[in-house]
Order: structure tokens, then sequence, then C-alpha cells
């Protein structure tokens, strides 16, 4: 038996389709695995292959099913789902009001109809793990597990998991099904074969000394280390952090209900960081360091810890980008499929190449033409599929394909403020600097006067990455340079349509056009002044049609038929 993997990327739509072959006509159940292989600009890349979420919201044919142990605590609450029915729950199983009851930017709920949680508490589970994670054939009913939510100090006596539920949760995952873990669970506030302790190193997370009770810590973590915050921000820009929900990106921080870290280290995907407000016992850290000691979310291959639940008072009614962040995560963990095909959207996170000024020249009316060009880079990205037999629980696994994501150049960002010399480059008059954007490689500027300019110019792609800045320092002294005379041939890329909407025919067609009566009226400069009106009226311009420009043309050349008319020349 073989399973062979293709793959092709549609770059605009910054996807990956994926496609694959099983020789074995058995029934099968899919994951996909994927890693980000490095580039030459720095960017992060992945040390190993992990399972990617499996999760298409427009070809998924049935709810993802979720069971979310609660601690039995907390008054109880009421609220209605999307489908119309009441539902009274404890407030510890407040992830069911979460992911159903219609939001203001949904009316099916964060979990978008997709998300079909029950709650159980934990002594409930404890008593019979199986009755609620299986059918009456022994089938798992469940695509994850959510265990949740409450402070650490809640889960005391009967609402601690005992070893029947642990060992039913580390069956569960090593079906390859999803576990995601709340607040202190993985913490040495348990003995380490208290609470998901026990499955810390599936979680990746590594547990430190709490608050001086030596209780058990991970050899080297000796100490105590807390950081608490009502703020998170962006540390991976990826599945959890844009889809389904776009929640952010990377510039701004998102606000979470007050929480903390509780001497517990991830040394997973890190996907958001706390930023602090306080800080306990060691923090004395390097970058990577710090991201570890500070994280909110974290995920590794089948398992997420994430740090919503620190007061049980507050947890009705966290953030609503906490709805989302988990709501993504939860549809991240959708790792089993039984198609043979998916289109993942891993993201082109490559920046632009920085733009290069290849001329810049001056013409009689010190007007400034320069231009410059770019190209995009992409994300290289390696997949595997794994297969697995129902029948005989066999593992087979693909080729490894590689492809590359690369989105294009979407514009130019481009600005221009006077300096006061090419060896001191100050802003003069405080002149506040504003971008603007262009698609086109060639910009011309109104008529400058005599001195020191720096022109500053950077390139973003369709996925919104930035190039570095590119700048330029250049002076106008009003003379006619060397240069000068390629303007009639020159100028018409100033104002050439962009290559993107009009094809190159048209493009030579226009500049043709432009160059004729661009002389024809400078034959009459001294009589009719017009060619500053045309090139004004033809600026305004990119989205004229070919025809428009046309019309505009026509117009000057009448008014010059005209005028040679009356002069009889």
């Amino acid at each position: 038996m073989s399973i062979t993997l293709y793959t092709k990327s549609s770059d605009k739509e910054n996807k990956v389709s994926l496609s694959w072959e099983n020789t074995s006509s058995s029934p099968h159940l899919y994951r996909v695995f994927r890693k980000k292989i490095g580039d030459d600009f720095g960017n992060s890349v992945d040390e190993i292959f992990q399972p990617i979420s499996l999760c298409e919201l427009e070809r998924l044919e049935s709810d993802i099913k979720v069971l979310n142990i609660h601690p039995d605590i907390g008054e109880e609450i009421s609220f209605k789902c999307y489908r119309g029915i009441t539902w009274s729950i404890k407030k510890s199983a407040s992830l069911k009001k979460w992911m159903e009851e219609p939001c203001k930017e949904d009316v099916r709920g964060y979990g978008m109809a997709k998300i079909n949680v029950t709650p159980v508490s934990n002594k409930e589970f404890c008593e019979n793990p199986d009755d609620f994670l299986k059918d009456t054939s022994g089938m798992y009913i469940y695509d994850v597990i959510v265990i949740g939510f409450s402070s650490g100090e809640d889960y005391t006596n009967e609402n601690k998991l005992n070893k029947i539920a642990l060992d039913s949760i580390f069956e569960f995952m090593n079906t390859n099904r999803s576990v995601i873990a709340s607040h202190d669970l993985i913490s040495s506030i348990f003995r380490e074969d208290e609470s998901l302790n026990k499955l810390r190193e599936f979680f990746n997370v590594k547990i430190g000394k709490w608050k001086g009770e030596n209780i058990f810590f991970d050899k080297g973590y000796g100490f105590t280390s807390s950081v608490w915050g009502n703020e998170v921000v962006v540390n991976k820009l990826d599945s959890v952090a844009l889809y389904p929900w776009n929640i952010v990106n990377k510039e701004e921080k998102i606000k979470i209900s007050y929480t903390h870290t509780t001497s517990n280290f991830a040394h997973g995907d890190i996907w958001f960081n706390i930023i602090p407000q306080k800080t306990e016992g060691e923090s004395n850290w390097s970058t990577s360091q710090e991201r570890a000691a500070s994280y909110y979310l974290t995920t590794w291959n089948n398992t997420a810890m994430i740090q919503i639940g620190h007061n049980i008072n507050d947890i009705e009614d966290i953030e609503e980008d906490e709805k989302k962040i988990l709501a993504n995560t939860i549809f991240r963990m959708k790792q089993l499929t039984e198609n043979t095909s998916i289109e993942d959207k891993p993201g082109d996170t490559s920046i632009p190449i920085k733009p290069s000024i290849t001329n810049q020249y001056t013409t009689e009316d010190r007007k400034v033409i320069l231009e410059y060009t770019s190209k995009d880079t992409g994300s290289i990205y390696q997949y595997y599929v794994e297969g697995i037999d129902l029948s005989t629980k066999t593992v087979t696994e693909s080729n490894i394909a590689t492809t590359i994501v690369t989105t294009g150049i979407k514009e130019y960002n481009w600005c221009l403020h006077p300096v006061e010399s090419d060896i001191n480059p100050i802003i003069l008059n405080n002149s506040h600097i504003v971008y603007n954007k262009t698609q086109r490689e060639t910009v011309m500027t109104q008529s400058l006067q005599k001195g020191y300019y720096m022109f500053r110019i950077y390139t973003t792609d369709y996925s919104g990455n930035k190039s570095k800045v590119e700048s330029k320092i250049f002076h106008v002294d009003g003379e006619v340079d060397e240069t000068s005379n390629r303007v009639l041939d020159e100028v018409p890329n100033a104002v050439r349509f962009n290559n993107r909407y009009r094809g190159p025919q048209e493009s030579c067609k226009t500049s043709s056009m432009y160059n004729q009566i661009d002389y024809n009226i400078r034959k009459l400069s001294g009589k009719i002044d017009r060619l500053g009106v045309m090139k004004e009226e033809v600026l305004i311009d990119s989205n004229y049609s070919y025809g428009s420009f046309v019309d505009i043309i026509d117009n000057i050349q009448e008014e010059i038929d005209i005028f040679y008319d009356v002069r009889g020349d």
C-alpha cells in the first residue's frame, strides 16, 4: 500500500491545494503534516513537521463535536443558543455559551454553527469516562476534549481528574484526537500525577515552582515565574490568529480577561504572549525564555493550553477576542479527515525584496520622475500525509511534497520630503511623512523648489508583508541636465496605466499617442499652454480605460487642429 501526495499553490488566494491517492481500498483516516522551511530573510521556520487543521468550513459536513470537562462550581447561568434552545449550565461550563450563543458578528455564535459543545462535570466524567467519550459500539463520539474553565484551586477533591479519567484522555489523544487544557491545569499547584501534569510532555510544557511550594518541578525549572496581564500580543501569525476569525495583525494588542501564567513554560508553538502588567519570581530572561514564560496560548501536535479561567466570577463574560481565539483553536484541533483532498492556507509570510530605484531624472519644469522595481518572495512549505487503516490500524506515510506560496506585489508605498542636505538628511520644516500608494513602477512629482529631497519607498504584497524601506536623496537645481533629452521618451512611463489591467499593446499605443501630441503641443507652447493641462488630465488617470485616454488626447488634438486652422499653418 502507498499514498502519493500532490500539491498546487494558488498564489493570489494565498493557499495550497493538496490531494492524495491511496492504493488501498480499505477505509482510512488521514492527517496532514506541514513544515515551513527556511528562507534568506530571517523569518521564523518550523523545526519539525506538525499536523495541520483539516477544518474547511465550506466542506465541513458535520459539526466539530467537543466534550467540555469542567469543574462542578459556579452559579447556574442560562442562555439561548442560535438554534433557539435555552440552556442552563454552570459558569465553569461557559464554553457552550461562548461558541453557540448568537453574537454581534455572527448570529450562529463564535462557533459558526460548526462547534457543538457537550458539557460534563469532572465528577461525572471520572466515574466512567467511556460512557461520555464513546458510543455503544465503542467508537469515539468527539473530535476534541476541552478541560476547563476555572482556576486551579477549584480543581480540588471531587473536581480533580482521577487516574481512570487521565488514562482515558491519554487513550483519546493516542487516536490523534485533540485535547485543549485551560488555566493552571499543568502546574505545580498539583502533584506530578494529578491533573494534566501526568500528560505534560504531550503539551510540550515544563513546570517550575509555584510560590515556594515545593510539590515538584521539572529539572532545570526550580524557580517561580508568573506573568500577569489583560492584554496579549501576537507571536505567531498563522491559522489560530487568522482562521476563520481574522483577529489581529502583528502591531495590535488584544484585550483579554485578567490572567497569569503559573510557573509553566511553553516550548511548543506560542501564538500569543501576555503583555506583563505584573511579574513574580524570575524575570531575567532571554527573548525565547520570556516568550516561554509569558505564553497565553500554546499548541503542540494535537494539544493546546490556553490561560482562560483565572477568575470564575468573570468567566461568563470573557473578552470577545478571547472567544474568537478559542474558536479558532478548536477549529485548528480538527485534524482527522476521511477526505483525500484539502485546501490549506499557510500564508505567504516572507517579506518582498526591498525596492530598487532604477532611474531618476528631472524635467525642465522641475518635476522629478523616479522608476523602481521590486519582487515578492514566497514562503516554502513541505507536506506529507499520514493514513491510518481503520481495520488494521496500520499507519502509512506519503511522499514529502514541497511548494512555495507567493502572493505577489500589491502596491508600492512612497513619500517625498525636503531634507537639509545629502550629508545631513534632516527633514526640514517638521514635515509630516505620509506614504502614498501606487501600483505603478514610476512616479512623477509635482514641480519642486530648489533643494535636497529624500524619496522613500517600500513594497507591500497581497498578504500584507512589508519590505524594507529604500531611500534616495537627490538635488533639484532647476537646470536642464544631460538626461533632460529623455523626457519625451520617458514621461509616458509616468502616466502609463498598470499592465496588471491593460495589455502591453494598449500601453504602447497610449505612449505613442502621448509622444505625438506632446510633440505637437511643444511646437505651440509659446501660443497655447496646454502641455501642463494635458499632463494633469492624464495623471488623474489611473482608472481611465484606453478609450478614455483617447478621448482626452483627441480633445487636445482638436484644439491644436483648430489653432492650426485659424492661423492657416
